[in-house]
């Protein structure tokens, strides 16, 4: 599973760099660019979202369990988490991609750390944002 993990982010990961104007070309996991400093990213299996989407879908759990929704919504925002967990994937590796366009590639370690951190911290308010949704209805 993790294999088609890696593969649907580094696609929609170069869709989104070639949408908004960063040309790049997909070798499999691979993503390359020449334009700015040019780069080559590849998405590592550790890189794939699937330790955050893991993480999210047991926090999602944990949050239909204790905050009284009827099972079905529950259902409802465990489900929510996956699409939620790949989105900000493609969209961490998408803003790794353009650091290094910008910067030089060299640059992208200290980034890619500390995007983990913020991008899984903005998966967590939307889950929550989510929840609350789903209490109200």
């Amino acid at each position: 599973m993790v294999i088609y993990l890696q593969l649907a982010c580094a696609w929609l990961a170069s869709s989104l760099l070639n949408g908004i104007g960063v040309e790049v070309e997909r070798e499999g996991t691979r993503i390359l660019s020449t334009c700015g400093r040019g780069f080559s990213l590849d998405v590592a299996s550790s890189c794939s979202g699937m330790r955050s989407m893991l993480a999210l879908v047991l926090l999602a759990s944990g949050l239909a369990c204790f905050s009284r929704m009827p099972w079905f919504r529950g259902v409802l925002l465990v489900t929510a988490a996956l699409p939620l967990a790949l989105f900000a994937n493609v969209l961490r590796i998408a803003t790794v991609a353009l650091v290094a366009a910008g910067w030089g590639q060299a640059v992208c370690g200290p980034f890619h750390d500390l995007s983990a951190f913020a991008l899984f911290t903005l998966d967590v308010m939307g889950l929550t944002c989510i929840a609350s949704r789903l209490e109200r209805v």
